[in-house]
């Protein structure tokens, strides 16, 4: 009789965790039908307007792929990647239909001319194409183009899947 008190002991003590983990996840994502806060810029460097700038190229280029706007995505990249990327993309926009959003920025490091940003962004399937929905941990390379901060580099470093 003991040993089957404990064991429904540990099961409710288990689910009570797990109930507790899956509710902190959803206060950090919200849900997939809700807006998330607005995202504040952390690291070093996040007061600087330098920081900030970065800030809203991430957003607009999140935005152009979005709304699946080529010319405005190309505007955030490095004009010598405008090639490459547009060959890797069109066929996505193309085909698939998702929405993204920022969720985290960090600022890892930063020079004059260079940022090392880490972000997460959640993508969601809104088309009728099978897409599995993700939270991804993004690195991004960005360098000093004609003045402008642009996306050198971006790196996905982690991804997991969430249910709609």
């Amino acid at each position: 009789m003991n040993k089957k008190l404990l064991y429904g002991l540990a099961i409710i003590g288990l689910a009570i965790l797990l109930i507790q983990n899956i509710n902190k996840a959803n206060q950090v994502v919200g849900s997939n039908n809700e807006p998330i806060n607005e995202v504040t810029i952390r690291g070093k460097k996040a007061k600087t307007d330098e920081a900030k700038k970065a800030l809203t190229l991430i957003e607009k280029n999140l935005e152009a792929a979005n709304n699946e706007d080529m010319n405005t995505y190309l505007e955030t990249v490095v004009s010598s990647a405008a090639k490459d990327t547009t060959k890797e993309l069109q066929p996505f926009f193309d085909e698939y239909d998702v929405e993204n959003t920022l969720i985290s920025f960090e600022v890892k490091k930063a020079s004059d001319t260079e940022m090392t940003i880490e972000t997460q962004q959640r993508t969601i399937n809104k088309g009728k194409k099978k897409y599995r929905n993700h939270i991804a941990t993004v690195l991004h390379t960005l360098t000093k183009e004609d003045g402008e901060w642009k996306i050198k580099q971006s790196n996905m470093t982690n991804s997991e899947f969430i249910t709609e």
